[in-house]
């Protein structure tokens, strides 16, 4: 009997992929119609190819404490690999023949490395962020959602390529940020050599000389106190932000500062507008649509906000009246939500909110980008400036010393 490939839908919404065997096309349906199967898509499938045996893909050589810090994936990386693999899966290429030439492609070895532990995982039948949930260092919990979503709504493909836009957003904030911020930043590091090696002349040239250049950022006791400073802001970032409750508590003081608090809600309300659209659109139950959302939206405190509106759905509760008792959406998404629900627009109302919030939300990271450079040149020409009289006064005064003396 033939064989036939099919994409379906489980009772709980959850997307299905597999084969059978059937006296036709419509034998083959009816048996999955039985099984309690919506069925998406169906086919002849193609051939099975026997595939030679792969050896394992050999453990990561990066535990859990030193990835961080020597198996670090750049983001540029990460983008060109989601890209790409939106690309090979929208042409139809197998996702583990995707998987090997892209990870063949990969300039990182620990991203190397990973995508071959998910070729490995999707020959056994595990979806990909099965396989991504295992380097939590490399993927966010964004990353994570956003392909959660997908494959559940069955658009891997512009959830994939959504992940690369993401990335490419925050890289090139990033590179704004030290455009800005590089002439302050070259300022303070000379400062430093002027001073280092002015010092050393004085000595060689004069030993005996009283005179000696003096600068906060070259004094032992500023870096005695600096140091453990920095030290634990790094650690807070590479592992305190790792945990969920102190993630939550983080994002709710981000939410809390005038303008950033602004743009982060516009990114987390465009993030969750894109995936809720998405999954809506493709047919995923509105509660677990709901749930995916809010996980892909990218802000812990919001996301806590919005779990308990899941029940709400639950219950057969209006799309408009459960996001408005969460308090997590302002004025003009509930809006919109409401003019969707009413025409059956909802996902395309979403997607014009999400196009909205993406678009203020830039325009805000570039303006803060541009603000922080301003106030790091104000900051560092105070330095400068408090250095010179410093200076200047100290030499004035051993001047004046001299002359008493005489």
């Amino acid at each position: 009997m033939p064989e036939f490939a099919y994409r379906a839908l489980d009772i709980e919404g959850r997307l299905v992929e597999g084969r059978l065997e059937g006296a036709d096309l419509q034998s083959a349906t009816r048996k999955l119609v039985e099984q309690g199967l919506s069925v998406q898509t169906i086919g002849v499938a193609s051939p099975r190819i026997e595939r030679p045996a792969q050896p394992e893909p050999r453990p990561s050589q990066y535990s859990p404490l030193t990835s961080n810090v020597f198996g670090r994936v750049e983001l540029p990386d990460l983008s060109f690999f989601f890209r790409q693999l939106a690309t090979m899966s929208e042409a139809g290429i197998n996702p583990a023949q995707a998987l090997q030439t892209l990870s063949a492609q990969s300039r990182s070895p620990k991203l190397a490395s990973i995508i071959m532990e998910a070729r490995a995982g999707v020959e056994s039948g595990k979806p990909l962020s099965v396989s991504f949930e295992q380097h939590p260092e490399v993927f966010t919990p964004l990353m994570l959602s956003l392909l959660r979503a997908g494959e559940q709504g069955g658009f891997v493909d512009s959830a994939l390529t959504q992940i690369a836009d993401y990335i490419d957003q925050e890289i090139r904030l990033r590179q704004l940020l030290r455009r800005v911020t590089l002439y302050p930043k070259l300022v303070v590091a000379a400062s430093i050599v002027i001073f280092i090696a002015g010092n050393a002349i004085i000595v060689a040239v004069a030993p005996n000389s009283p005179i000696r250049l003096t600068s906060i950022l070259t004094t032992p006791s500023t870096w005695l106190c600096l140091g453990p400073v920095i030290v634990g802001i790094w650690v807070f970032v590479r592992y305190g932000l790792k945990q969920s409750a102190v993630k939550q508590s983080w994002d709710q003081l981000i939410l809390n500062l005038p303008g950033l608090g602004t743009t982060s809600r516009q990114y987390a309300m465009a993030k969750f507008g894109r995936a809720f659209g998405a999954l809506y659109k493709g047919g995923v139950p509105l509660q677990n649509a709901f749930k995916l959302a809010a996980d892909a939206c990218g802000n812990e405190a919001l996301r806590t906000a919005m779990q308990p509106a899941v029940r709400e759905l639950e219950t057969g509760a209006g799309v408009a009246d459960t996001f408005r008792s969460t308090g997590a959406f302002n004025p003009i998404v509930l809006d919109m939500v409401a003019t969707g629900e009413q025409t059956g627009n909802l996902d395309l109302m979403l997607n014009k909110m999400a196009e909205f919030y993406e678009g203020e939300a830039e325009t805000r990271s570039h303006q803060a980008a541009m603000i922080t450079g301003v106030v790091m040149l104000l900051l560092v020409a105070a330095y400068v400036a408090y250095t010179y009289i410093t200076n200047l006064a100290s030499i004035g005064s051993m001047q004046i010393d001299v002359l008493k003396d005489e």
